[in-house]
């Protein structure tokens, strides 16, 4: 996985040695207009934030895909109403370049900007993308379906073993 240089929220700069060593589940999303994926996908996220907020291994990355409109006062305001002060859960922003180039170099997602009626609307890959601690991509889960949900909960779950395993083998 390629790094980056983004930022959340909260206007820090963060990039791959801010999760070293931790298990980093990654979604696509935006903060203008109405969209039942976002939304449900939000939701999902913040399901998993809560299920895991005491493990220190877990953490949990929204990427926008609206870097224009998308400003950390913006996702400040934005994460305040979604993560409910669910603090292992950042938002990030940045250049448009370097986030296009993240979301499909990187994370090998699409995310798709037209303009219909004067209004923005985007076409993107509305997945979960669950990363090792090596920052190695270990699956994608389909945000809207709840099968693949609970799978996504297991792979965490083995993640996390894995991890426990490999410190006290010494790896």
């Amino acid at each position: 996985m390629p790094d980056f240089k983004l930022v959340n929220q909260d206007a820090n700069t963060v990039n791959w040695e801010n999760y070293k060593g931790k298990i980093v589940l990654v979604n696509l999303f935006y903060t203008k207009g109405e969209n039942y994926a976002v939304t449900f996908a939000n939701r999902a996220m913040r399901g998993f934030a809560k299920t895991y907020e005491r493990n220190t291994m877990v953490h949990f990355i929204g990427i926008t895909i609206d870097p224009i409109n998308d400003q950390p006062d913006v996702l400040s305001l934005y994460a305040k109403e979604q993560l409910q002060h669910l603090p292992k859960w950042d938002l990030l922003t940045g250049d448009t370049t370097q986030v296009q180039a993240f979301i499909k170099m990187g994370l090998l997602l699409d995310a798709i900007q037209t303009i219909e009626n004067g209004r923005p609307r985007f076409t993107f890959s509305n997945m979960f993308v669950l990363l090792d601690s090596k920052h190695r991509i270990r699956g994608y889960y389909e945000a809207t379906n709840q099968e693949a949900l609970s799978k996504l909960d297991d792979e965490i779950k083995v993640l996390i073993a894995e991890e426990l395993r490999n410190m006290r083998d010494g790896r």
